[in-house]
């Protein structure tokens, strides 16, 4: 960040109009201590260049720490991307920047791309990086995050087309629970959702397609999964009566699939003259027609999605 980077062109004005009072009345006071007549009453006049420079100066001290408490806060969110609090500092750190001093600040504009990025809010996030590539286009760091966050809209887009057919594989299963094909169309497409994306760089999405990735879950047989991803739903977005309704139907099984079974039992052989005396054989239990096991009965999803913090962002016009 360079020494002007922050500093509107209002305070520039005036910084350079109070260097200029400041040397006129330098060359004013040695004039007069020439003369062996100094004015010392001079000496107050030195205020107003003091402040005229001052005011700028700290404001663009106050810039320059705003940009590092973004950088900070949007480091904590990466790490922990549940921790409400963090999120809803981090964007009281966005609106405290000066959106049109942080609109001419490359720094500025990479960090809140970086930090949109942490809050799940790619497009906006375009829209900053593409800025400070205006302003600094020979930046090779500027150059990474761009093409960075690139990739989480691709990822995004891809995301939402495979939850679209997830949807309708879900539907389609609640409308005929017997159909293994179904069941075995959304084990493939939760499998294809969860190799997508980074597992050390979760995908941050909104809570909507959540919904129907934690319905499918427990569908697939992973009831637990689901479960957890809805708690985290709920962490992020309290009021989603959705969500609670869709956790206690998986809590109560409503999700399950329906057994198919059938009593087989074994029939006894008529005994022989010759042992009549003998004891009749104890007949085996009748057993239950065992469906094969899924795939996804055994093999567990790392499915690292979390839910997106949803707040109003300044845009860079």
């Amino acid at each position: 960040m360079n020494l002007l980077e922050g500093v509107s062109l209002s305070e520039l004005i005036l910084m350079i109009l109070g260097v200029v009072v400041g040397l006129a009345l330098i060359g004013i006071f040695i004039y007069t201590a020439v003369k062996k007549d100094p004015n010392l009453n001079l000496i107050y006049a030195f205020v107003i260049p003091i402040l005229m420079i001052g005011y700028p100066s700290i404001k663009k001290i106050q810039f320059d720490k705003g940009v590092i408490t973004v950088d900070k806060i949007s480091s904590v969110v990466e790490k922990n991307p549940l921790d409400t609090a963090a999120h809803r500092t981090l964007h009281d750190a966005i609106e405290a920047l000066p959106a049109g001093t942080a609109k001419e600040s490359p720094s500025a504009s990479t960090s809140i791309a970086k930090a949109q990025v942490a809050l799940g809010q790619y497009d906006s996030a375009q829209v900053y990086v593409q800025r400070a590539s205006e302003l600094d286009p020979t930046n090779e760091n500027i150059k990474e995050i761009a093409n960075m966050i690139r990739m989480k809209q691709m990822d995004k887009r891809r995301f939402e087309d495979n939850v679209g057919h997830l949807d309708k594989r879900v539907s389609n299963w609640e409308a005929n629970r017997h159909d293994r094909n179904e069941r075995d169309s959304i084990s493939l497409l939760l499998k294809t959702i969860d190799s997508n994306h980074n597992e050390n760089d979760p995908l941050k999405v909104d809570a909507k397609p959540l919904l129907t990735i934690a319905k499918a879950l427990a569908i697939d047989g992973h009831k637990q999964q689901a479960i957890d991803m809805l708690d985290n739903v709920l962490k992020i977005t309290p009021n989603q009566p959705e969500a609670t309704d869709l956790k206690n139907k998986i809590i109560n099984n409503y999700f399950e699939a329906p057994a198919i079974a059938a009593s087989v039992g074994t029939p006894v052989r008529p005994q022989k003259s010759a042992k009549r005396n003998a004891p009749n054989p104890t007949p085996k239990p009748a057993t239950a027609l065992q469906l094969p096991v899924h795939p996804s009965d055994t093999l567990g999803l790392r499915m690292k999605i979390v839910p997106r913090a949803v707040f109003e962002v300044k845009n860079v016009n």
